[in-house]
């Protein structure tokens, strides 16, 4: 796909605003949280995604101490996206400083046009969106679990972001 392909594609991605229910298991220094939906009845478009079996080789140096408790976690307009799994790092207070989700691309569009970097492979859009986050997005194949954002909470910068997307295993 040709980078203003994606970069297209990504800029026009949404996110219904629907509630999520959340479920976690805890790995050491981060928190894996599934989302569902929160109505009774799962389809096969809301099954969450299976968790990412990758994640960043360098994390922000904020990140630190031990994973919160996953019922400690707040999902946000970020990470709340029904049928998402997400890893989230934490600093030392349990602030989110990263996160990695799986089954979606950004809930809003840029606030300034993206670049472009490989990460995994591919062409991903790597860019500012509001409040001070960054993000880098990217799919991997025509499913919507083959859609993947890591988002960087502030205080962070483009550089930080391309260097933590950069890191990623392919």
């Amino acid at each position: 796909m040709r980078p203003a392909a994606l970069v297209t594609l990504v800029l026009i991605a949404a996110c219904s605003s629907a509630t999520a229910l959340s479920t976690a298991a805890t790995t050491a220094a981060q928190t894996v949280v599934e989302t569902l939906p929160a109505s009774t009845s799962v389809g096969a478009s809301t099954l969450p995604c299976p968790r990412p079996d990758f994640a960043p080789v360098h994390l922000p140096d904020r990140v630190g101490g031990e994973a919160p408790a996953p019922q400690s976690v707040d999902v946000d307009r970020w990470t709340a996206q029904p049928g998402t799994s997400l890893a989230i790092w934490t600093d030392q207070s349990g602030l989110p400083v990263a996160a990695l989700v799986r089954g979606a691309l950004p809930p809003e569009r840029w606030s300034a046009s993206p670049s472009v970097v490989a990460v995994r492979g591919v062409d991903a859009a790597l860019g500012p969106l509001s409040d001070g986050m960054w993000a880098v997005a990217w799919f991997e194949g025509p499913d919507r679990c083959d859609d993947y954002t890591l988002y960087l909470y502030p205080p962070t910068s483009e550089e930080e972001a391309r260097r933590i997307a950069l890191s990623i295993p392919g």
